[in-house]
């Protein structure tokens, strides 16, 4: 019967409720259910002069469902290293900056990287990879980009452009 009356059945299921009032137990399970849901209530008005009555509908909001936050760990992020040489050395990367700035550095995993900031600025991207991992910074020239490391000489180049940044900038203010 539905293709005489154009509905779609592809299209995800609508519901639509009137009524006088709802309950305030009915509109907070609506939230859980996994369907477009729409409350209407209605009153109707009887104007003066007339004997006819003129609904008026108004549309109740539906409270929406909080999700979870995700809260990443910093050790996840670093086990999505497979290889346990890359591993440590992005372990150990991380402590060196640490140590650097003691009390200023703070170390925040995200959802892909690990943000690595010095006096509340970030500094560094860790990008963890399956064998290795890059770390983005500023060069030389103050344009951010991306390092692969590969061993601790890369390691070490990444390092000293991480420090020569924070120090042009604590020097420019």
């Amino acid at each position: 019967m539905h293709p005489d009356h154009g509905i779609d059945p592809a299209q995800p299921v609508r519901m639509l409720l009137m009524a006088p009032s709802f309950s305030q137990a009915l509109i907070n399970r609506c939230k859980w259910l996994d369907v477009n849901i729409s409350l209407f209530t209605y009153s109707c008005l009887e104007l003066e002069g007339s004997k006819q009555l003129v609904p008026v509908f108004s549309e109740q909001s539906i409270p929406s469902v909080l999700e979870a936050p995700i809260v990443h760990k910093q050790d996840d992020r670093l086990d999505y290293i497979t290889d346990q040489e890359a591993r440590a050395r992005a372990t150990s990367a991380i402590k060196e900056i640490k140590d650097m700035w003691q009390g200023r550095t703070s170390v925040d995993p995200l959802k892909y990287a690990i943000s690595i900031k010095v006096d509340g600025r970030v500094v560094a991207y860790l990008h963890p990879r399956r064998k290795n991992f890059l770390i983005s910074t500023y060069n030389a020239d103050e344009k951010w980009t991306p390092y692969p490391i590969q061993s601790d000489d890369d390691l070490a180049t990444v390092q000293r452009l991480i420090r020569d940044h924070v120090e042009r900038r604590s020097q420019n203010g």
